[in-house]
């Protein structure tokens, strides 16, 4: 006989033997779930399944082996879970904990409906226990050498997870709730995003709630969608908010009457400093205009006067914020308090000497730099004041004094002038 007729006789044997011993272990198998179905153990379970409302599979890993793995079956959840390797990109749920260590796939409005906390916490125990869920099915490895006791934690747990799984109502209603009482910011978030694209009317009902009794992320998502200055204000005023959520709610109350405004921010400006700072940022804004000459008398009581109870207005955080609200809305008739503000460092000065470049008048010429900021300001005052027709400002030679020669008010120039002081170093 050839070889090769030889080596296909002997490959076809054995293929013959192997599926042979596959059907005798299948047969095996078969006859251990038969006699595990009849068992007082399957009894039992079966019972406990009766009681606890679930279906209860006991099946064992190999003929003669004692059952590893229980399935509660819960066929008309589609949803899949099970522990994240290490390598996946984290999920989106929303919960930083979870995501980062199991992954669940599914339709998104029945994932979201599922996975409120409780139902999140039950699952990361269901897969840090070596556990997943399959479309509904349950399944978690039995611990080698344990009995299989029907009051074992992991049967508690597998009974929970099934429940959660079996969850009845309307997937909208308990969406809606999940945005609002979640305890993760990212979870209210996502859940309220999916319930304003699925049912929007039920979405606003829940960001109302949100905007007036949640926290952090959720509350501002909220408020974004709902675009309600009242509800900013409210969120301005909470105590018990981080100092940055309110800052962000001053900056969002321009939609309110004035008179509301105005009393949020005087109210913030007896704050801490970054909710402070974040009024002046404000103010730098449209509401700026009608506090043009509270902010001036802050300018002049912090830098000019130094008043002890404006020391915090002198500091890094808030000076500049303070001089560009001031500087913001300035007029020429505040361009001496803007010199002294001009010569601080920092953003104070820098604020200052961009003011001066739009509002200073000619009375502050002889005490600017020629170089610098202030140096840019004093040559954009002269240009403003110089032209044809403009009130053209002439600097006479210094044989003639150093004077600066303004035109006739009643050509549009101004009235004054100044004698530019002879900085000749002495001696």
């Amino acid at each position: 006989m050839e070889p090769d007729v030889q080596l296909y006789m002997l490959l076809v044997a054995a293929a013959s033997a192997f599926v042979a011993a596959l059907r005798v272990a299948e047969d095996q198998l078969l006859r251990a779930r038969r006699d595990m179905a009849r068992s007082p153990v399957a009894a039992a379970w079966r019972q406990l399944g009766e009681r606890s409302g679930v279906a209860v599979y006991v099946v064992p890993a190999w003929p003669d082996a004692p059952p590893t793995l229980v399935f509660l079956a819960a066929p008309q959840a589609r949803v899949r879970v099970a522990r994240r390797g290490p390598l996946e990109r984290a999920g989106d749920v929303g919960d930083a904990g979870f995501d980062e260590r199991v992954r669940v796939t599914g339709p998104e409005l029945e994932l979201r409906a599922l996975l409120d906390a409780p139902t999140r916490a039950a699952l990361l125990r269901l897969v840090e226990a070596g556990g997943e869920v399959n479309d509904g099915r349950v399944a978690i490895g039995w611990p080698a050498g344990e009995p299989l006791g029907l009051t074992h934690p992991r049967v508690e747990l597998l009974i929970e997870v099934l429940r959660r799984l079996e969850a009845k109502g309307d997937p909208l209603q308990r969406l809606e709730h999940t945005a609002v009482e979640d305890p993760r910011h990212g979870v209210q978030v996502a859940c309220l995003q999916l319930l304003l694209r699925s049912a929007r009317s039920r979405g606003l009902a829940a960001a109302e709630r949100l905007a007036v009794a949640g926290r952090g992320v959720a509350r501002h998502a909220a408020l974004r969608v709902l675009g309600r200055a009242d509800l900013w204000l409210l969120l301005a005023r909470d105590p018990h908010e981080p100092v940055t959520a309110r800052a962000e709610a001053l900056l969002q109350l321009m939609g309110l009457p004035p008179e509301e405004v105005d009393a949020a921010l005087a109210e913030a400006l007896r704050g801490p400093e970054a909710l402070q700072a974040a009024v002046f940022a404000a103010l730098a804004g449209p509401p700026g205009e009608r506090w043009r000459a509270t902010l001036a008398s802050m300018a002049h009581a912090t830098w000019v006067e130094r008043h002890p109870r404006c020391e915090a207005w002198r500091s890094p955080q808030l000076g500049g914020a303070l001089a560009r609200a001031f500087g913001a809305w300035a007029r020429p008739d505040d361009d001496e308090v803007l010199l002294t503000l001009g010569f601080v460092d920092g953003e104070v000065g820098a604020a200052a000497a961009e003011a001066l470049a739009r509002v200073g008048t000619a009375r502050v010429l002889s005490r600017l730099p020629e170089r610098g900021p202030l140096g840019e300001a004093r040559a954009a005052i002269l240009g403003r004041h110089t032209g044809p027709g403009a009130g053209a400002v002439s600097l006479a030679g210094v044989g003639e004094g150093g004077r600066l020669s303004l035109p006739d008010p009643r050509a549009g120039g101004l009235e004054a002038s100044e004698r530019v002081a002879d900085r000749r170093p002495e001696g």
